[in-house]
């Protein structure tokens, strides 16, 4: 199977996101929608009915390394709203409203995306295997797992996590980080239902992001 590519979209206005989402849309399989970084979400609506790829919409807090501010309570409001109107749906594994979010995934079609992000290492294969299993327990439809890579090895660790639960649970796992890049790349290779790329260098969402263009042309070489 060819691996599939989520490309991450960050812009701080709805015409931005419109230009960037119109780019992406030729090459990518996924679109995910960073709206933690847009200054408003007047218009949200109306753009997302216009997308022709399948969405991630993601609201990423400050206290999982994204750039939303605001309470939770809103953020969880503003998140149901936009549910209906989604592919996917992302929520942290450390929310306490996971469960009010997937009720209102199950009963949209909407699936579910629950996530844990280590910003300054990658845990052991034993304790990414046991957050695994708290994310399938929660009703998570896919399970993401991003640690940071230190060293090399730490690619390693995350591969064989995807190479050894893959086939039973939809996982998307990699390391970020320069040293991670090894790890984006290969994970779909051993079985991650799908992995990221940033449009273009310079609007990366998170460290050691490829683009899209230079990704398809490593899976034309290796697939």
């Amino acid at each position: 199977m060819k691996p599939r590519i989520a490309v991450a979209l960050q812009a701080k206005s709805i015409s931005e996101l419109r230009k960037l989402i119109k780019k992406a849309e030729k090459k990518a399989d996924f679109l995910e929608l960073r709206l933690d970084y847009l200054s408003n979400f007047n218009g949200i609506k109306n753009l997302l009915k216009t997308i022709h790829k399948p969405t991630i919409l993601t609201l990423r807090p400050t206290w999982e390394g994204g750039k939303y501010k605001g309470s939770e309570a809103k953020r969880i409001n503003t998140l149901k709203d936009l549910i209906p109107l989604t592919k996917f749906l992302d929520i942290e594994l450390d929310s306490k409203r996971v469960a009010e979010i997937k009720t209102s995934c199950k009963r949209a079609g909407t699936k579910l995306i629950i996530s844990k992000h280590f910003f300054n290492s990658t845990p052991t294969n034993k304790i990414l295997k046991k957050i695994l299993k708290k994310q399938i327990s929660l009703g998570a439809d896919i399970c993401k797992l991003v640690t940071f890579a230190n060293k090399f090895e730490d690619n390693l660790t995350v591969l064989d996590l995807v190479r050894l639960t893959s086939k039973k649970t939809k996982i998307v796992s990699f390391c970020m980080g320069e040293l991670g890049v090894a790890s984006r790349i290969l994970s779909t290779l051993e079985g991650a239902y799908f992995t990221f790329a940033c449009l273009e260098y310079g609007k990366e969402t998170a460290k050691g992001q490829v683009s899209i263009n230079d990704m398809l042309k490593l899976y034309d070489l290796l697939v």
